[in-house]
This record gives C-alpha cells, structure tokens and sequence, in this order.
C-alpha cells in the first residue's frame, strides 16, 4: 500500500506542475453549452486543468464532445485514435527514416524530456521529436496544421522511435508533445478523452 500512495503522490505533484503551466489563457472560465441531452448550459473551468471524472457511462465524454461543439476552436483529443493512427498509418510507412532525415528535430526548450521521462521511468539519454508534414491527418484539428510527431529516443544505449514504444511511453511522448506544441496558443483549448488509458 505505501507504493501506491507514493506512486500517487508522485502523480499528484506531475499534474499540478501541468496545472500550472501558462497556458496563455485566464482562468477560471465559463464556457457556454448547447444544454443538449440533459446537459447543464454552462460549465466553469476553474483551471488550466480541469478534470472531469465519473463512473463508465456516467457521460465524461458526452460532457467534452458538447463543450468541444459550443467551444470555438476546441477539439476533444483521444489519445486512444491518435495513438492508433500513429501506429497504424504512419508507423506502417516505408520512408520513417526518410522523413526523419527531411526534417530536423523540434528544439531542446521545446521538447520535454526531463518530464515525459519522468512520467515513464526512463532516464533518456536522448530525445528527439520531429514534426512532418503528412496531409489529411487527425492532428490539424489539434495543432492546426497537417503535421505527424515522430518520436527517437535512446535509453540503455538502445535507439528506438514510436513504433517500437509500448502504448504508455507513446501516449507520454504524444500527451506532452501536444502540451508542448500547442502551449500559448489561445486557439487550440485541449479537451483529453480518457488520457489515463494506457
């Protein structure tokens, strides 16, 4: 039991350092709803990081799908399809290598190694995300742009990039990609659908 709870104090301190990321955004906020399917019409967003929580089915994702549709620019990221398409579209490729020697990776300031190592227990020797442009992709309604992040890394003296990551160091690597890709962009509010699934 004293595992868990230091694992969960652990965890509790990582999203109030995320809470309290400038977001380029003033909080609280009150976000007008459609009221659809029993709804309430209003709902406050106290902080950056807001958590909504219930049992399954109890409507979480209802919930971000109405404040997405009365929110200008919101979009509910599912780490779920976006990992999917990741692995299953992109990651099936046959010009990864290629794109990763088109592009140069994002910059130091940009990529949060420290902190997404952090959250998988890694101590990364490397880190490097790229940003390529590939067309007609889920990640323009998020960041704006037809862009796909790829991931490398070396960790034990071992290269690897996203096709070879287990589904919680990816989900790490592309949850804090986002954060980092779309900080100070008052145009893109991040609505996470179950961002704890892997």
């Amino acid at each position: 039991m004293g595992c868990l709870n230091l694992r969960l104090r652990e965890l509790s301190g990582r999203w109030s350092a995320l809470r309290n990321t400038p977001l380029g955004k003033t909080f609280p906020q009150t976000i007008a709803l459609e009221g659809k399917l029993g709804l309430p019409t209003q709902i406050d967003l106290p902080s950056p990081l807001t958590l909504i929580f219930g049992l399954n089915g109890a409507g979480k994702s209802r919930i971000l799908h109405e404040i997405s549709a009365s929110c200008q620019g919101c979009a509910v990221v599912s780490l779920n399809d976006l990992i999917y398409y990741l692995q299953n579209e992109v990651g099936k490729r046959n010009d990864i290598e290629d794109l990763i020697e088109e592009n140069s990776p994002l910059s130091e300031d940009k990529v949060r190694a420290s902190e997404v190592g952090d959250l998988v227990r890694r101590d990364y020797e490397d880190v490097k995300w790229y940003v390529v442009p590939i067309v007609d992709g889920p990640f323009q309604a998020i960041v704006g742009e037809d862009v796909v992040p790829i991931f490398t890394v070396k960790h034990a003296g071992q290269e690897y990039d996203f096709r070879s990551m287990g589904l919680g160091e990816l989900s790490a690597h592309l949850l804090m990609w986002i954060l980092a890709y779309t900080k100070g962009n008052d145009a893109t509010p991040l609505l996470l659908d179950e961002p704890e699934a892997f």
